[in-house]
């Protein structure tokens, strides 16, 4: 009884829900990519809060976000969490099982417990933080080492990464007679679309194989490695560059319409255009290039700007600054520190200093200001505090939540 027993549990078993059996690289792999799609899509409402609706977004800190969220967020988001946990570790035990290649149920609950805690965050501070790190390389591991029972078993074409189905999913589909990775098109611009497409990439040979009836195993191969060749060049060279060209000509469409809607509206209010325009002082095509495009940004952005050594003003319409979103404010402030540069280092060519120094985004955020044309009200600034800029004992992740506070909003006066 007990070697029936034991010969039923490690069974060759792939199932998200499974528990008894061993799973090997491939399935776990496999299985952890629909775990992640799956979380992804109840952590959906709180990435969407975060970046959208909180007027302080508290990137680097989870914990504070979770609980800064409306209980309507907070609901779907611990969902994802303990759904996570309990598909990892249904995954986990039967990768442990096939390491080990035997049950090993003292590990098991061991990991389960430190998995559990990682993968809610339900412990905050530097423990935390522990069992992320920890989680993080335990994944790895489990991906990397190989199984006792399944490096034993024949080897399966089927289970090689297909590198054309996760650069063309779509695209890769039609070739190889494959409709699921249709769905790439939905889930591109989520959080979900690169999951899908290591999915792709993971199913491809068992898609490609049975759909287009495949005899000869290294006729297949080959044909998937060509695709494979096609569909990287496309990915990277093609495709970039064809994204590219449709962005440029939509912002010009942009520029056109909003430059019309912007004129009308300037005519009505009585409000002066912009006063400062940088000229284009270089014979490089591709700076030339540059200028108009800062050029653009500031006419459709700002009703007026004036830049000087020491302080960047920049004006907008209160209307435009009240509906705006805390990241909509942001880059418009980068885009003025941006622009402020630019027109910096295009005045000293024109004026034929030597060692012009090209400023950068950075270099003119703490000088730039945002203000409300009609009242001269400050709207927003860029202030680090000198006592953090000299801090000797402070972590990156410090830093770059020190940088991201330093933006300070103020609301429009009625």
């Amino acid at each position: 009884m007990e070697a029936n027993e034991y010969n039923r549990e490690l069974e060759f078993n792939e199932k998200l829900l499974g528990y008894n059996g061993f799973i090997g690289r491939h399935g776990f792999f496999l299985n952890l990519v629909k775990i992640l799609m799956i979380t992804e899509f109840f952590m959906l409402p709180i990435i969407i809060f975060s970046f959208l609706y909180s007027d302080n977004p508290l990137l680097f800190d989870t914990t504070k976000m979770y609980w800064y969220a409306p209980m309507y967020i907070q609901i779907p988001t611990i969902i994802g969490c303990l759904i996570f946990s309990v598909l990892f570790i249904l995954s986990m035990t039967r990768r442990l099982n096939d390491i080990f290649g035997q049950v090993n149920k003292v590990w098991n609950i061991i990991f389960s417990i430190i998995i559990f805690i990682a993968g809610c965050n339900l412990i905050p501070g530097i423990f935390d933080l522990i069992c992320n790190l920890y989680f993080i390389i335990f994944t790895l591991i489990l991906l990397i080492k190989k199984g006792k029972i399944s490096s034993s078993l024949p080897y399966d074409y089927k289970k090689e990464f297909n590198w054309g189905a996760f650069f063309g999913t779509w695209i890769w589909g039609i070739v190889n007679k494959s409709f699921v990775p249709f769905w790439a098109l939905l889930l591109h611009f989520t959080p979900i679309g690169f999951f899908f497409k290591l999915f792709c990439g993971l199913k491809g040979n068992e898609w490609a194989y049975k759909n287009k009836k495949w005899t000869d195993v290294d006729k297949f191969n080959q044909n998937q490695k060509i695709q494979s060749i096609i569909f990287t060049i496309l990915s990277f060279v093609v495709f970039p560059l064809i994204s590219f060209f449709i962005i440029l000509i939509l912002i010009f469409i942009a520029a056109f319409i909003f430059s019309v809607e912007d004129y009308e509206n300037n005519m009505e209010k009585q409000i002066p255009v912009n006063s400062v325009q940088i000229e284009d002082n270089t014979d490089n095509a591709f700076e030339s290039f540059l200028v108009k495009i800062v050029n653009f940004m500031a006419y459709v952005n700002f009703e007026k700007y004036e830049i000087t050594e020491n302080e960047n003003k920049f004006y907008i319409l209160p209307s435009d600054w009240k509906y705006s979103t805390f990241s909509d404010k942001r880059e418009l402030l980068d885009e003025a520190a941006t622009i402020s540069a630019e027109y910096k280092y295009q005045l000293c060519k024109k004026q034929q200093k030597t060692n012009c120094y090209h400023s950068t985004k950075n270099d003119e955020l703490p000088k730039t200001k945002i203000y409300n044309i009609k009242n001269n009200q400050i709207l927003g600034e860029f202030f680090i505090d000198p006592a953090v800029e000299n801090c000797d004992n402070c972590k990156l992740t410090d830093y770059l939540r020190y940088a991201f506070d330093a933006y300070k909003f103020y609301n429009v006066d009625d």
